[in-house]
């Protein structure tokens, strides 16, 4: 910014919940009723809770800049946590090894949970999960450890680490010691995912997350679906001169999101972004659904991430028609894909054969066919013309290398589970 206020824009929110008490003075006698004290009591920690992270908010302080980067703000960093084991845990007032433990973690704006090990002062868990995380400050991935001995939760110690301390090395594998607990530590590993457009490593990741599939708390996703919602305009209700009050509810798979719903407009400004677990990039679909809160539905749309695959930088952008049998309705949207590949795969893709390559099919729409001058059937693959003839003549050749590439992988994907959850030399 040249001009005052030499600011653009604010971007504010709680890192962490805060704790706080509401108090309500003053000589209005309403004030003095409980079930008001309650009401409003709720109502102000939820405008709390909407600017506590992941959630955000903004205030544009000048008109002549853009608010996309601040509203359509990527997570550039995926975490792979694991929940390996505890040490020297106290058994207090409890039967020593009469512990049945398992852990919280929160981060994220997310809580998963591990499994119970039971009877055991020093348990192992084994167990991993993914984290998306933006690169917002003063992030921490916390802890806690608890038993549940005769039904109820006790808190043995917690622990808790810096998001920006993980973030300097690839990998991470540490103890934490824990707080609130005369002994004990917690054995974890962090592992920094790469957020990538290679879509050449997509069958390598997909193979890998089913091999270690018995170790995760949440299966692991082979990709990130990022869309922002920008605008739409020409919305009308059927039959009705009424202004639209919209929002927009976006869904992958079992996941929702919507967002808040602009009154009385035929062209909405919602700005805001989602991101979106992908399980399969070649099958999933985004459906968007325009609706009006008392309505219903004012246009739909849907997007194969199959297309997407197959886009410039997977990304798609600009103003897509509403599927609507009574408007021309359209929405502004922009779509990302993003393959997570893990730290150790670039080690294990320099080991690869070129047999191992050939095994890497990428499940792509299926190929125009077009006669030759001789009468043959030919494809275009990847800028490369192939005749029905050699591919007959090679099929044996193909299959046993594909064999043998399996057979690699299997052995490799093998030995990195083991290396990550076995205890064994």
């Amino acid at each position: 910014m040249e001009t005052k206020p030499l600011v653009g824009a604010i971007h504010w929110y709680f890192p962490s919940r805060p704790v706080f008490e509401v108090s309500w003075t003053g000589h209005k006698h309403i004030l003095k009723i409980p079930v008001v004290q309650i009401l409003l009591s709720k109502i102000v920690k939820k405008l709390i809770n909407d600017v506590v992270f992941p959630k955000t908010s903004y205030f544009r302080m000048s008109k002549n800049i853009s608010m996309d980067e601040l509203y359509f703000r990527l997570p550039k960093n995926v975490i792979r946590v694991y929940l390996l084991e505890a040490a020297d845990l106290t058994s207090g007032d409890f039967i020593p090894g009469a512990y049945n433990s398992y852990v919280v973690t929160y981060g994220g704006g997310k809580k998963v949970k591990t499994k119970v090990a039971k009877n055991n002062l020093n348990p192992v868990w084994n167990q991993a999960f993914q984290m998306p995380l933006t690169d917002l400050p003063l992030q921490k991935i916390e802890f806690q450890v608890l038993s549940c001995n005769m039904g109820d939760n006790n808190l043995l110690g917690s622990c808790q680490i810096s998001v920006e301390e993980i973030l300097r090395h690839p990998v991470t594998d540490m103890w934490l010691p824990l707080k609130n607990a005369s002994s004990g530590k917690l054995h974890v590993r962090f592992e920094q995912l790469s957020l990538t457009q290679d879509t050449e490593k997509l069958e390598q990741v997909l193979m890998e997350n089913k091999m270690s599939s018995a170790v995760q708390i949440n299966k692991f996703v082979p990709a990130l679906l990022y869309v922002y919602v920008r605008s739409a305009k020409d919305l009308q209700i059927p039959k009705s001169n009424k202004l639209p009050t919209s929002r927009t509810v976006l869904k992958v798979g079992n996941t929702v999101s919507k967002t808040k719903a602009i009154r009385n407009s035929k062209e909405p400004a919602w700005n805001k972004s989602y991101h979106f677990p992908i399980k399969d990039p070649y099958e999933d679909e985004l459906h968007i659904e325009v609706k009006d809160v008392r309505h219903g539905c004012l246009g739909t749309l849907s997007v194969s991430l199959g297309e997407l695959l197959l886009e410039e930088n997977l990304a798609m952008e600009g103003w897509f028609r509403l599927h609507s049998p009574d408007s021309l309705a359209f929405i502004n949207i922009r779509m990302e894909l993003r393959i997570l590949v893990p730290p150790c795969h670039d080690e294990s893709a320099e080991e690869e054969t070129s047999s191992d390559k050939a095994f890497c099919i990428q499940r792509l729409p299926k190929k125009i066919l077009k006669p030759s001058k001789d009468g043959e059937t030919t494809g275009t693959s990847h800028g490369k013309e192939t005749t029905g003839t050699s591919r007959q003549s090679e099929a044996p050749r193909t299959a046993r290398k594909k064999s043998e590439a399996l057979k690699g992988r299997i052995e490799r994907a093998a030995k990195f589970v083991c290396k990550r959850f076995c205890r064994c030399p």
